[in-house]
C-alpha cells in the first residue's frame, strides 16, 4: 500500500514489509549508514537496504510497540491464545491493595467487565509477547546470516509491564508496583 517500506529478500521474490504508516506493529533495521527507513526521516527510502553492509560500529534497534495498548498482535499472532487458555489472573477482592484500585475500576468502568473479557486481554497480551519473541529471533538469525554472532551485542529490554487484568486492571497506572509492572525484561547477548 502506499507508505509502506518493503524489502525484497532475495532470490525468493517475497516481499517483506517493514513498516506501514497504518500498522501499530512495526521493525525497522537501522545503522549508522542512513537507509531512509526511520519512521521520522524526511528523506526518500533507498532502492537497497543496508543489513548486508554492516560493518564494525552499527547500531541496530527494534522499536517495538508491543505489548502494549492497544492490545492485538499481527496476523497469526493475533489468535496463537484463546481466554480458555488463560488461568491465572490475580482476583478483584484481594485485601491489602491500594485504594486506587478500586477507584480506577470505577472510574473506568472495569468493575462491570467480565472475568473473560480480562482472560481474553490477557490472551492477546500474550500474542504481541509471542510477537516480540518472533522479530528477536528474526534479528537473531541476521546477525548470525551476516557473520556477526561475535561482535554485535543484543540488548532486549522493556520499560514496564502491564496488568492485563490482573486485580481488575488493564494497562499500568501511575504508582503500581506490583510484580505484573515491575518484573520486565532485561535480556543481553553479547
Amino acid at each position: 500500500k502506499d507508505g509502506d517500506i518493503v524489502v525484497l529478500e532475495g532470490n525468493t521474490g517475497l516481499v517483506r514489509s517493514l513498516y506501514r504508516p497504518y500498522e501499530l506493529h512495526h521493525h525497522l533495521f537501522v545503522t549508522e549508514r542512513c537507509n531512509s527507513n526511520c519512521i521520522m526521516c524526511s528523506q526518500p527510502p533507498k532502492d537497497k537496504d543496508d543489513v548486508e553492509a554492516l560493518t564494525e560500529r552499527n547500531l541496530a534497534l527494534i522499536d517495538l510497540i508491543s505489548p502494549h495498548p492497544p492490545y492485538g498482535a499481527p496476523g497469526e499472532f493475533r489468535d496463537m491464545y484463546h481466554a480458555s487458555q488463560i488461568t491465572d489472573l490475580r482476583p478483584m477482592d484481594l485485601e491489602k491493595r491500594p485504594s486506587y484500585f478500586s477507584a480506577i475500576r470505577k472510574t473506568y468502568g472495569l468493575d462491570s467487565v467480565p472475568e473473560a473479557t480480562f482472560r481474553g486481554i490477557r490472551a492477546l497480551y500474550y500474542g504481541d509477547v509471542s510477537y516480540t519473541d518472533w522479530v528477536l529471533g528474526q534479528l537473531l538469525e541476521a546477525v548470525d546470516r551476516t557473520s556477526h554472532t561475535n561482535d554485535t551485542a543484543i540488548f532486549l529490554l522493556s520499560d514496564h509491564g502491564d496488568y492485563t487484568g490482573d486485580y481488575g486492571l488493564v494497562e499500568k497506572w501511575p504508582g503500581g508496583l506490583e510484580d505484573c509492572l515491575t518484573h520486565v525484561p532485561l535480556i543481553v547477548r553479547a
